[in-house]
């Protein structure tokens, strides 16, 4: 079973005028080895996560070529509440209350521009899309200062 949002997440993608970040994409945003390659890396990165957390399939779906959350291109800012909820570090998520959000933001944005710069097998570039994102937030509670 599905949680609501991945489920909405996963209707909406499915739109024709929706440009979803697929799993494979925002694990190398500027990786610049051809994308089979890269998607290979990310299948194996699934079989490992669901070997190392096998109840997290039954709340989400992870596929390197389906569309994923972005906090992936967050997260590497150190500067995400997903470590405190993965990760037993005392005093992490008071630390991430009090720090400022801009950089978190600037790095997702920059990230982001990487990723939808790169062509893809099955984009068609004559057609306009929105880029459909979930949970772009860096924290919860903090001020973007």
């Amino acid at each position: 079973m599905l949680t609501g949002t991945t489920f909405l997440h996963n209707l909406l993608s499915q739109h024709p005028k929706l440009r979803t970040l697929r799993l494979w994409e925002l694990m190398h945003p500027a990786d610049p080895r051809p994308e089979s390659q890269l998607v290979r890396e990310c299948e194996r990165y699934v079989a490992e996560y669901y070997r190392a957390a096998p109840g997290f399939r039954a709340i989400h779906h992870l596929d390197a070529r389906h569309g994923e959350e972005c906090h992936r291109l967050t997260a590497n800012t150190f500067r995400h509440f997903i470590y405190g909820l993965r990760y037993r570090v005392p005093g992490y998520l008071g630390w991430l209350a009090e720090q400022p959000m801009a950089p978190a933001y600037a790095h997702h944005r920059a990230a982001l521009q990487c990723l939808l710069a790169r062509p893809t097998a099955d984009a068609d570039a004559a057609e306009p899309y929105a880029v459909l994102l979930k949970l772009p937030v860096a924290t919860c509670g903090t001020s973007m200062n």
